[in-house]
């Protein structure tokens, strides 16, 4: 690390640096292509993001890059060359357009007598170049995105989102930034986003200093000078913020004072309570108008943002109008036309019912009875019932009668036991 920012290894190298840090030979015309600018180039790109100064001007970008108290003698050149390719440029060439008539034709008479000022004034054309201040134009550019990107990703309703006083301008820069960015290096993102026309300013009377800024409706598009509506809508958003903070004070002074005059009754000092509670009736009071006409003017606000809503619903309508039309007259379609479309599908779909009614009619002349048919499935019927029951019985298989079937019948018959009778029980004679 150097001065705060990573250098790179050629930083190291003793030979290599005494060569980048020499000047350009006066018959040499560098261009980008040149080691020495580009190393000087990157570098004061690198630097730069990581020190988040996107604003320098020689006499500083020499101190910032000085290699062991060696400030670089080719960077005036390098500086020139980057300029022509539109990598940087001074601050004071910024153009936008956002004055009327009578500051413009102000400024154009008092910039010859500013010029004749400085010339005269100025001690040496080197020292004034020094303190040219310097904008490097890529990173700029991509701050002005950022910027643009997180406006819209709160936008709900353009006609009042989109509106905002100077203050809040700048903070919204600086959350984008870092809460270490100075002074003109927001001055220069704010060019920028003038000169691409992302924002448009203006006064927000004729008889204050106050500065109003508005953002393009889309990420994409331009934005519109202010307009008195512009300046309507944000005066009663400010009353409306104002409101709030005289109602919030009004509340927390009411605390105050209840919790003051519950302490004085606790003391038994009524009277002094009475007066505090007094206060408190005319402060509550005082809150309940507020509030009356915070409600309104929220109403008026609503309003507006709701007409918002409506204009873009009805251009929805138009556009959807101007669709149907085209198509409409493109195809040449008429009411009577579609009638008599309707018309002949339905006859087609009848006519295909009817042949639909004649391909099923049998040929043949074959006539069946029935009744017959009804008869005979009974008896089919019956029929089925009866080789169902027969189907129920078991018939065994009968052997024939022979010699060895007897046999063996009469040996099965002698092999089981007899079964024994039980002895009688001799009878006495009397």
């Amino acid at each position: 690390m150097a001065s705060g920012f990573t250098v790179p290894e050629e930083w190291k190298d003793e030979a290599r640096m005494h060569f980048l840090v020499s000047d350009f030979s006066p018959s040499h015309e560098p261009t980008l292509s040149d080691d020495r600018v580009k190393f000087w180039r990157a570098l004061i790109r690198s630097s730069s993001q990581e020190l988040h100064k996107w604003t320098f001007t020689k006499r500083e970008l020499s101190q910032r890059l000085a290699w062991h108290q060696f400030e670089p003698k080719c960077l005036p050149r390098v500086l020139e060359v980057l300029e022509r390719a539109g990598e940087i440029r001074k601050l004071d060439s910024y153009r936008f357009d956002e004055m009327g008539w009578t500051e413009w034709s102000l400024r154009l008479m008092s910039t010859p007598v500013t010029w004749a000022w400085k010339l005269a004034w100025q001690k040496s054309p080197d020292q004034s170049s020094q303190d040219v201040v310097y904008v490097l134009v890529p990173a700029i550019k991509e701050l002005c995105e950022i910027v643009v990107s997180m406006h819209h990703q709160n936008v709900i309703h353009i006609s009042t989102d989109c509106l905002m006083t100077h203050p809040q301008f700048k903070d919204l820069l600086r959350n984008v930034t870092s809460a270490g960015v100075n002074d003109r290096c927001l001055h220069a993102l704010e060019l920028q986003l003038l000169e691409g026309q992302k924002i448009k300013r203006g006064h927000i009377s004729a008889d204050t200093d106050e500065v109003i800024v508005k953002f393009a409706t889309s990420p994409s598009g331009k934005a519109t000078p202010v307009s008195e509506i512009d300046v309507g809508i944000l005066s009663i958003m400010r009353t409306i913020t104002g409101m709030q903070k005289k109602i919030d004070n009004g509340n927390e002074e009411i605390q105050k004072l209840k919790g003051r005059s519950i302490g004085l009754v606790r003391k038994g000092q009524k009277k002094e309570a009475l007066v505090l509670m007094r206060r408190m009736k005319v402060i509550s009071r005082n809150v309940s108008n507020f509030e009356e006409k915070l409600t309104n003017l929220e109403t008026v606000l609503d309003q507006i943002k709701s007409a918002e809503t409506d204009i873009k619903i009805l251009e929805a309508y138009k556009t959807g109008a101007s669709v149907l039309r085209r198509l409409r007259v493109k195809e040449g379609l008429k009411v009577e036309d579609a009638e008599k479309i309707v018309d002949d599908l339905q006859d087609l779909l009848e006519e295909g019912e009817n042949i639909s009614d004649v391909v099923a009619t049998q040929f043949g002349g074959l006539e069946i009875d029935e009744d017959d048919l009804l008869r005979e499935l009974e008896e089919l019927d019956d029929v089925e019932k009866v080789t169902e029951k027969m189907g129920s019985f078991k018939i065994e298989e009968c052997k024939p009668v022979t010699p060895q079937n007897v046999v063996h019948n009469q040996a099965d018959e002698e092999k089981e036991p007899k079964e024994k009778l039980p002895k009688a029980k001799p009878m006495l004679l009397t």
